[in-house]
């Protein structure tokens, strides 16, 4: 008993309707084909034979091969489907990627779907010999074409079809690689490549370069000419990887051709801009802070703070720095400006300076209160207001004021109920956005005031009855009243209480008295007050 393998073979399609059938088996002495159209019988032996069979039509067909021994005439048979075609099949080819730009080394990536029934072969444009030749590969394939001379840009690639019947296919299609070249200018890059050479591609079918900056696209031409870009949203001291593809696209194509990678390092040399929108606010009594917005262009790395000429501190990529430990009793101004990621110096910004209040009392009743004006380096700012505050700080009362050249005011309206009265001027920069800025804040210490009537008549008429004064800002009142002999008619511990004119339960006489009123404010100041009065019967 011997065995009965299946027979190996092997089939492949040709054009013309042509099928090549390759027995690559020696188990057998004799193997007969059927092509399964209906022909005689075809004997073959084996070891490699090469068989062909053009059909008469088109459709599917089951070829099979028996194995016979011989003597014996047993075996096996295998069968297999095939169904003709007419023409062979082009590759599709997707893309081609110049991996490395070289006078001599080269190299660009073919992107390929084949049929393992076909022979591919790829040429150089003006060189007889293959270059890479794929076979028996089925689906996407990337084969790598190497020592090229990439940097003239104009290298081109056919592709030959062959099938095993010696059939071959030119479509007269050229796959061109691309270079592209980047150099660093002062503030710009700029980009150039070799506009896509003018193979005979289908005609109409170029869509557009796109330009990619570090992975990501930046510019789309439509111009098949277009050869130069020049970029100038660039920062000193970065890396920048440049490429760019040529797009194609029909019903029947769709291919890219992507340029080799080209990095350079950006530079400049140019003076940069000062900061934007730079502001001051008094912050605390003894210190001013200061912010603005970082203009564009390359990464700051550093701020320079000067005051009054002169530089006083330095920080990172803050937008703000606070001044402290000062003393508010003169004019601030302030100066901002950088030095970038390039290692240059920006313009000085314009100065700011917050207001600086003063006030005065030039009468009882009344605060006069003068400022300097705000500055900013573009003197935009809306609006002044007088603000009043309260013991803790907030607000409790806020005075617009008409024009930005008023620069004082008077209180008319001092209140009697605060002996200290504290006042600042907010500075109205952009409402909308809500910037602002303060001044110092001031403070008015309002003097007590006692006043003394110079007599009364305590007859119970219900007028001017008690002796007792009136006054404002007293936290505490003690008073004594004398007669002329120096004895102590009555001790009075408030302002509200008085005397009402009687000692021991007894009218005292009409005559002159001596009061002595001893006071301490909300200051937690004592004063002494004395005077005489007349008791009126």
């Amino acid at each position: 008993i011997r065995e009965t393998p299946l027979p190996l073979f092997e089939l492949k399609l040709c054009a013309d309707l042509e099928v090549s059938l390759t027995l690559s088996d020696n188990q057998y002495q004799q193997y007969l084909i059927n092509w399964g159209d209906g022909s005689p019988l075809q004997t073959a032996t084996g070891n490699g034979e090469v068989l062909r069979r053009q059909y008469a039509l088109g459709g599917t067909y089951v070829v099979s091969v028996t194995g016979n021994y011989i003597p014996g005439n047993c075996g096996a048979t295998d069968a297999r489907i095939v169904s003709p075609i007419t023409g062979l099949n082009a590759p599709a080819v997707s893309q081609l990627t110049t991996e490395v730009n070289s006078l001599t080394e080269g190299r660009v990536r073919l992107t390929l779907s084949t049929d393992s029934n076909f022979q591919y072969r790829i040429f150089r444009t003006g060189n007889p010999l293959p270059l890479a030749t794929i076979e028996n590969t089925q689906g996407n394939t990337q084969p790598v074409l190497n020592n090229l001379n990439t940097v003239s840009g104009d290298v081109c690639f056919q592709i030959i079809t062959a099938d095993e019947c010696g059939n071959e296919l030119d479509e007269g299609v050229l796959y061109c690689q691309m270079t592209l070249g980047a150099l660093a200018e002062d503030s710009q890059n700029r980009i150039t490549w070799m506009p896509y050479a003018n193979p005979p591609l289908p005609l109409n079918t170029f869509q557009q370069y796109v330009l990619y900056r570090n992975e990501q696209p930046i510019q789309l031409f439509t111009d098949l000419a277009a050869n130069a870009y020049v970029d100038t949203e660039v920062d000193c001291n970065i890396e920048y990887c440049y490429r760019i593809e040529a797009r194609f696209s029909s019903a029947t194509l769709n291919f890219r051709s992507i340029s080799n990678t080209a990095c350079v390092t950006a530079f400049s040399s140019q003076i940069p801009g000062p900061v934007l929108h730079l502001n001051s606010t008094v912050e605390t009594p003894r210190s001013v802070r200061l912010f603005w917005e970082r203009p564009e262009g390359a990464p700051i790395v550093e701020y320079r703070i000067q005051r009054g000429g002169a530089e006083f501190a330095s920080l990172g990529s803050e937008t703000q720095a606070l001044d402290t430990d000062l003393g508010l009793s003169q004019r601030l101004c302030y100066e901002v400006q950088y030095v970038n990621i390039c290692g240059q110096l920006s313009a000085l910004a314009s100065r700011t300076c917050p207001v600086l209040l003063r006030a005065s009392q030039p009468e009882a009743g009344q605060v006069l209160l003068t400022w300097t004006p705000y500055e900013n380096p573009e003197n935009l700012f809306v609006q002044y207001q007088v603000e009043k505050l309260d013991e803790l700080g907030a607000v409790y009362a806020n005075i617009p004021l008409p024009s930005l050249s008023t620069l004082q005011y008077t209180d008319l309206e001092a209140k009697t109920d605060r002996q200290v009265l504290r006042y600042r001027i907010r500075t109205v920069i952009d409402a909308n956005r809500q910037i602002f800025s303060v001044s110092n804040v001031v403070e008015i210490t309002q003097t007590f005031r006692l006043f003394f009537p110079n007599a009364f008549t305590p007859n119970q008429d219900g007028k001017n009855d008690v002796f007792a004064p009136k006054g404002l800002f007293i936290k505490n009142f003690r008073m004594s009243i004398y007669n002329r002999l120096g004895l102590v008619m009555a001790t009075v511990q408030s302002l509200e209480e008085g005397w009402d004119g009687t000692y021991q339960g007894q009218l005292a006489p009409g005559d002159a008295y001596i009061y002595v009123a001893e006071i301490e404010d909300f200051m937690g100041n004592r004063h002494t007050q004395r005077g005489t009065f007349t008791l009126i019967r």
